[in-house]
């Protein structure tokens, strides 16, 4: 780990990784990450690249990806573990945010933060997790099916085996709407929900899948009433009648 920048007394922790560089992210990435230092958060990048240099603002956590498991590239099991588990670095925080360090990404997030998207986080205590819908696909079941035309996306032998065990239980799945999960907030007061977040690491491990679209549903089928779905484009205010969380 990189000097620690000085944090302050935060509730929300702002966290992105990259491990390979296999899209070449690392390019103009510092310049990116650095438009997030004037909201009220605290700044990880976790990564495993050699090359990336201080980010003013953000404490950059040097760590190795490890080992794949049941077909998963060991990137993808870090980054994995990363989003839904979290690390020893951010727990002391009430509230997580995870971004993709894809350009895309950061943008509508930056919008979000914009857009007040902290307070509205603060106003609605009730819920546990914040994310967009999928602008594409509505159901878990739909994104199974789009990723069976995509063998580089997920392993196809994988995949019929996840779509068999899940045809069961589809038409209750698929009442759960679909996510973008490219980035997402995450009220760790909710111990409940954040134990059934981390059972998306455990069922991707276990099954051998890459994809965490298509483990959303199935984790959180009970608990999906306390998902607020946002639109990083919209003012987030406060409701009238709220009352704002500290």
């Amino acid at each position: 780990m990189t000097a620690p920048v000085k944090l302050q007394n935060h509730q929300f922790v702002l966290y992105a990784s990259i491990f390979g560089n296999y899209r070449n992210e690392e390019q103009g990435l510092g310049e990116q990450l650095e438009r997030f230092n004037k909201y009220d958060v605290a700044l990880f990048l976790f990564t495993d690249s050699k090359t990336i240099s201080n980010i003013t603002g953000w404490n950059v956590v040097r760590m190795e990806s490890g080992e794949s498991v049941h077909g998963i590239p060991a990137h993808r099991v870090c980054i994995k573990e990363l989003k839904f588990v979290g690390h020893e670095t951010i727990r002391n925080y009430r509230y997580r945010i995870h971004v993709d360090t894809y350009t895309g990404q950061l943008k509508r997030l930056h919008t979000a933060l914009q857009n007040g998207l902290l307070d509205y986080v603060r106003c609605h205590p009730s819920k546990a997790l914040f994310v967009e819908k999928h602008p594409l696909r509505t159901t878990i079941e739909q994104e199974v099916n789009t990723l069976k035309r995509s063998a580089a996306l997920q392993p196809r032998a994988t995949l019929n085996k996840w779509d068999a065990h899940l045809k069961p239980m589809y038409s209750t799945l698929n009442r759960v709407h679909l996510p973008a999960l490219w980035f997402w907030v995450l009220d760790t007061r909710h111990d409940s929900f954040v134990h059934k977040w981390a059972s998306i690491y455990d069922t991707l491990l276990e099954w051998g899948i890459w994809r965490d679209q298509i483990v959303y549903s199935y984790a959180l089928k009970n608990v999906h009433g306390e998902v607020e779905h946002i639109d990083h484009n919209a003012t987030m205010a406060c409701p009238d009648t709220g009352q704002m969380d500290v």
